[in-house]
């Protein structure tokens, strides 16, 4: 490679990776507010289930901290990781930079 080629791949390794990082953000805040969503309707359906009967209104509670809990793990698992790749790659085109510049 090239020293112009380095400086192209680096541009376009920096710009893909500011928008996969945003995109990232996006998606985690929407996946959070469908998550508080579900806590919301989900409280209020163990409240309306409370007053049938105690335990299916305990039932229906557990059910949707599970579910909000899944719903967690699955918007942190796959905005992180992709965040992660993005600062990966963000070292890894740090470090072609750094050793191109010391091959000229």
């Amino acid at each position: 490679m090239n020293q112009q080629e380095i400086i192209e791949l680096s541009q376009k390794a920096r710009e893909d990776g500011a928008r996969l990082f945003t995109v990232c953000k996006s998606i985690y805040k929407t996946l959070m507010l469908c998550m508080w969503g579900t806590a919301i309707i989900g409280g209020i359906a163990a409240i309306s289930a409370m007053s049938v009967h105690f335990l299916l209104g305990v039932g229906v509670g557990l059910f949707v901290a599970a579910l909000c809990f899944i719903q967690y793990v699955i918007a942190v698992l796959v905005t992180h990781t992709a965040k992660v790749l993005v600062h990966t790659s963000f070292a890894t085109v740090g470090v072609l930079e750094q050793v191109s510049q010391k091959n000229i």
